[in-house]
């Protein structure tokens, strides 16, 4: 029997058909897909489609903060969570701690700090980005870190 992969740059496939992965998604995207082929010797094929996800950011749990966040001038934290349909509000709070720290949202990508659906921009690290019927899928909160600073917590409330 043999292997093979539709798209290598994916996942490759060994001859006794252990599959490994290595997703680097196009620009906007959170996947990587590649069909895996085996061919028996009489020619015979079947195959199998994989969907590689690429995850990024640390994950959050609704209603659990995050405490202790520390930062250098320059350094962007990226959070995640995932929003099931449905849900009647998000809710992102960071708070506590020294320094300053601006809070970045946005949904389905990670934000940068010119592509962002919240930003309140506060002194300090108090800021707050609420949503009313958030769009199912994966929200990201990226911490800038404006001045150095620790201690600083984060929270992510997902209500049904």
């Amino acid at each position: 029997m043999t292997w093979e992969s539709s798209n290598t740059n994916v996942a490759t496939v060994n001859a006794s058909g252990r599959v490994s992965t290595n997703c680097v998604p196009a620009a906007g995207a959170t996947s990587c897909f590649a069909a895996i082929t085996a061919t028996q010797s009489g020619g015979a094929k079947k195959s199998a489609s994989l969907t590689v996800y690429n995850l990024v950011g640390i994950p959050l749990t609704s209603g659990t903060a995050v405490t202790g966040i520390s930062g250098k001038v320059g350094d962007y934290i990226l959070y995640r969570i995932y929003v099931p349909a449905g849900s009647t509000s998000l809710k992102f709070e960071m708070s506590g701690g020294t320094g300053d720290f601006d809070l970045y949202v946005r949904p389905g990508s990670p934000p940068t700090t010119s592509t962002w659906t919240c930003r309140p921009y506060a002194a300090g690290n108090t800021e707050t980005c609420t949503f009313a019927n958030p769009a199912s899928g994966t929200w990201y909160a990226m911490l800038d870190v404006y001045e150095d600073g620790a201690g600083v917590s984060l929270k992510a409330t997902v209500t049904p």
